[in-house]
């Protein structure tokens, strides 16, 4: 197992982020935020364009794929965990636009506010993993 933090933190979001959708779709809450806001058709498609409550593929596949260069020591992995932290920015952004989206709102208002508060508590675990993975490539040069 890795001593870096990051990977493991980023695979644990991207996990959670397909566990949401599939609850999102058996609950039939749809992205309120960009979307029309209407349901997706198939788990397939609640995973491909997201949901209230959790990312579009294309981002999970985002944070797999930064999640693995961060694993890597030297310069591949000081640009995983630069990358990490722009998907900690996108998820503060789509999470509070998810909870602050406005009306006609067709996910429970309450699911949207519980999913921004989720996803900056995910945030600062990925910023707080950042800084410990680059103190750690630090002091492994020093």
């Amino acid at each position: 197992m890795s001593e870096f933090r990051v990977p493991v933190v980023l695979w644990g979001v991207a996990s959670l982020q397909v566990v949401m959708a599939l609850i999102a779709s058996v609950a039939d809450w749809p992205a309120q935020l960009s979307t029309d806001r209407t349901s997706p058709g198939g788990v397939v498609e609640w995973l491909v364009k997201g949901s209230a409550v959790s990312a579009p593929l294309v981002f999970i596949a985002g944070m797999v794929v930064t999640g693995a260069m961060a694993a890597r020591r030297g310069a591949l992995g000081m640009v995983g965990d630069g990358l990490a932290m722009p998907i900690a920015v996108i998820l503060v952004v789509a999470s509070l636009g998810e909870s602050f989206a406005e009306g006609p709102v067709t996910a429970p208002r309450a699911v949207l506010i519980g999913s921004g508060v989720l996803g900056i508590m995910l945030a600062l675990l990925i910023i707080g993993a950042v800084i410990h993975d680059v103190r750690l490539r630090r002091r492994s040069h020093a």
